[in-house]
């Protein structure tokens, strides 16, 4: 079997770690608690390098492991698509007609409510749904095993130019649909392909380079663009108007210049701790953070589903910090725990239907 890449899974892992944590903080909490150390601490691996090293990476994998065939690229798009909608039917649908979610999340999110508000909540474009996207679209460029600089090329162009095409709507309202997947903005569309590509892409190029060059000279390379790409961005930010840094799903080209920097710094300091650590294979940190990793699509489902189920219990932006922190534990706990019975049990299944070898 081949080796994982530990810097892949530390920094995939801990930000997987923390993600059940940091949405029972963002569902529960009052506002001055997100806004508290406990909320700038999430934020800082959440925000900072949390999403976009998920994305980077989506992008990075296609250069591990083995080549990847393009139908099946294009059957697993699919696949991730679909599960958006079970996931956004399971999460937010069934709960709704029972009652558990409450008023007042309607109200801050400004949805209609009622039958379509049901609707909206079905319909919401999240991470999934532009992971297919994104998928789909390096997957295409790697089949035609396109030059390493022209995603990256592309990467740029998309962060630069996003602000242009925000706003534009069609007036036919199935076409508009998908195409608020590309330029919309929250709560219909948390990660619209303008600017949110710019990470899969750059991840695209990163992957090749990460092939063709010595393990050190690769990190080096990461620690130097990132830093570039870091002051470029804050240079960026300096000039923008206020509103392209507002909203942390639809940055400016500032914003998301600054955080692709953050994120191949995140991947450099990863990296540097596996190095620094003796024998980080025999670490139980390790092995933790490779299990995040690892099962990141599952625990990504489950905890959404534990934290919208326990809005119940817990209410909307309504817990101070002793109650978040206890909330923000309890669905961190049961999301490992669920997670392990499921795959314990498909384990158990598999191996119970194996074709047994016949004796001879």
């Amino acid at each position: 079997m081949k080796t994982r890449n530990l810097t892949i899974d530390l920094a995939r892992g801990f930000i997987v770690f923390i993600m059940p944590a940091t949405h029972a903080t963002l569902y529960y909490s009052q506002m001055a608690v997100q806004k508290s150390v406990w909320g700038f601490f999430l934020r800082i691996f959440a925000e900072g390098a949390g999403a976009q090293t998920f994305m980077f990476l989506l992008g990075f994998s296609f250069f591990l492991g083995r080549k990847k065939a393009f139908p099946t690229i294009v059957k697993r798009s699919c696949s991730i698509f679909l599960l958006a909608y079970v996931l956004n039917f399971i999460k937010f649908v069934i709960p709704n007609l029972g009652g558990l979610i409450p008023q007042s999340l309607f109200t801050y999110y400004h949805l209609a409510t009622g039958f379509w508000g049901t609707v909206d909540l079905f319909m919401v474009g999240d991470i999934f749904q532009f992971a297919a996207i994104a998928y789909l679209i390096c997957g295409t460029l790697y089949h035609f095993k396109i030059n390493w600089w022209v995603p990256l090329i592309i990467a740029m162009t998309i962060a630069i130019i996003s602000p242009l095409v925000w706003g534009h709507r069609l007036h036919n309202f199935f076409i508009d649909y998908f195409f608020k997947f590309l330029n919309g903005a929250p709560p219909a569309v948390f990660f619209p392909a303008f600017p949110w590509m710019t990470y899969p892409l750059m991840g695209l190029s990163f992957g090749y380079l990460f092939k063709v060059l010595l393990e050190q000279e690769f990190y080096k390379m990461c620690l130097k663009v990132g830093l570039i790409l870091l002051l470029i961005g804050m240079g960026f930010m300096w000039f923008e108007p206020d509103n392209f840094n507002a909203d942390f799903y639809r940055l400016g080209p500032g914003g998301t210049i600054f955080h692709a920097g953050l994120l191949l710094l995140w991947i450099c300091l990863c990296h540097l701790l596996v190095e620094k650590i003796k024998n980080p294979r025999c670490s139980q940190f390790f092995v933790l953070m490779t299990w995040y990793s690892t099962n990141i699509t599952i625990i990504y489902v489950i905890q959404w589903i534990l934290v919208i189920y326990c809005l119940p219990f817990f209410g909307f932006m309504t817990l101070g910090t002793a109650g978040t922190l206890m909330a923000a534990g309890i669905i961190s706990l049961l999301t490992y725990l669920f997670v392990k019975l499921i795959k314990s049990y498909r384990q158990r299944f598999y191996l119970s239907n194996r074709p047994q070898k016949r004796v001879h």
